[in-house]
């Protein structure tokens, strides 16, 4: 039996209840700034498969490389907290090693638009 959770938190009383895609990061900021600033209880889910489980059924994703070129070392990237993207303190910028999942969440965050798919 499955359980809608929107319906669960509606029935215990929730009045925002949103569900976003957690890599779509504009919207999920948005949501969870309406979530914050609403009077009352809300509630935001978040939806999207789970990397190990995706990788277990066969799912691939093409890793992500970053241009050492367009980096500029802002670390924004690492703040992410992702285990795929190292600072280099030696040459000053980021990279990203063989735990790269393809989320693509880091290129997104990049304003200088130095992520991007491994091309191939």
């Amino acid at each position: 039996m499955e359980v809608s959770l929107e319906a669960l938190c509606r029935g215990m009383g929730a009045e925002f209840v949103e569900v976003v895609d957690l890599y779509d990061l504009e919207r999920t900021e948005e949501v969870f700034r309406r979530a914050r600033d609403f009077k009352g209880t809300s509630v935001v889910i978040t939806r999207q498969a789970c990397v190990i489980d995706a990788k277990r059924v066969g799912i691939k994703r093409k890793p992500f490389v970053i241009d050492t070129e367009k980096c500029t070392g802002c670390r924004t990237c690492v703040r992410l907290g992702c285990p795929a993207i190292e600072f280099d303190v030696k040459v000053k910028r980021a990279r990203i090693n063989a735990m790269c999942t393809g989320c693509g969440v880091c290129a997104r965050m990049c304003r200088f638009e130095s992520i991007s798919e491994v091309k191939g």
